[in-house]
Parts: C-alpha cells; sequence; structure tokens
C-alpha cells in the first residue's frame, strides 16, 4: 500500500497508533502531524501542510478540544477519506454535515469481555433502563500527566 496515513497528534495515543501502523506499512508512507521533533517519522507542523500529503488515511489523536477543528478543516478540504477520531469524540456537543468522508470513532470498550458477554445475553430482551458507574482514580491513569488537563 503506497497511500499516505496521517496521525494528527503525537502523544501516549499518537505514538501507539504510529506504533501499530508502522509494524503493517512502510514508515515512508507515515506522517505525523506534531510541533514535536520526531526522528523516525516524516512530520509536518500546521494543519494546512495535510493537502500537501494528501492522506488517504487520517488518525486524529489531538486533545479532544480540537476534534471539531480537525473534522472541519478534513471535511472543507477533502473528500473519499477515511479517517478514524480517538475518543471522546467532541468536548461539546458538534453539529457537522459529513458527507465527502468517512469519519469513524475509536472506543475499545467494545472489545471489553464483560461487556461482549452482556450484549450477548441481553441480546433477545427488552432493555427499559440501564444506569452504569465507572470509577478509577484519574490521577494513576498516566503518571506524566496532570488529569485535571485532560479528557
Amino acid at each position: 500500500m503506497n497511500k499516505q496515513i496521517l496521525i494528527s497528534g503525537y502523544g501516549s495515543i499518537g505514538r501507539k497508533h504510529a506504533s501499530i501502523l508502522s509494524s503493517l506499512f512502510d514508515k515512508k508512507n507515515i506522517i505525523i502531524l506534531t510541533s514535536q521533533k520526531i526522528s523516525n517519522f516524516r512530520t509536518i507542523r500546521s494543519v494546512k501542510e495535510i493537502r500537501s500529503v494528501n492522506p488517504h488515511y487520517i488518525v486524529i489523536c489531538n486533545p479532544t478540544s480540537d476534534h471539531a477543528n480537525k473534522i472541519k478543516y478534513i471535511e472543507d478540504n477533502f473528500k473519499n477519506k477515511v479517517v478514524l477520531v480517538e475518543k471522546p469524540l467532541f468536548s461539546k456537543l458538534n453539529k457537522f454535515n459529513i458527507k465527502k468522508n468517512k469519519f469513524y470513532v475509536g472506543y475499545n470498550l467494545r472489545f471489553n469481555p464483560i461487556i461482549n458477554f452482556l450484549k450477548k445475553k441481553l441480546k433477545s430482551k427488552k432493555i427499559w433502563n440501564v444506569n452504569i458507574f465507572c470509577g478509577s482514580y484519574l490521577p494513576d491513569w498516566r503518571n506524566n500527566i496532570d488529569y485535571g488537563k485532560s479528557s
């Protein structure tokens, strides 16, 4: 595959996508949109440079607050692109009319064994109400990131 792949953002999840994609595709076809200096991937620094790359596949891994801007730019300037947006999709309600590209949202809990077990057990049931509590201590998630400044 000689199609260009763009990863927008090079934080922890951007690095993970870069690692996975570089095991599947030639590194010369992977471009990272970041202000960081990276020696093992080709980089671009501005969203406007995406046009010169003209990627087929795009992964948006920027902070959630920047997702809407990236989605709007891609939809306004490209067509027939496949875009994966890391969760959460937005930090506030946004309305888009997506017609020219295909957008997907990464949501890894869909592979969780408990979720799959419940899905199978409840498939033929009529659900009237669901309450879910999911708690965790956010400061333990990432030692190098202030949890109060992340989403």
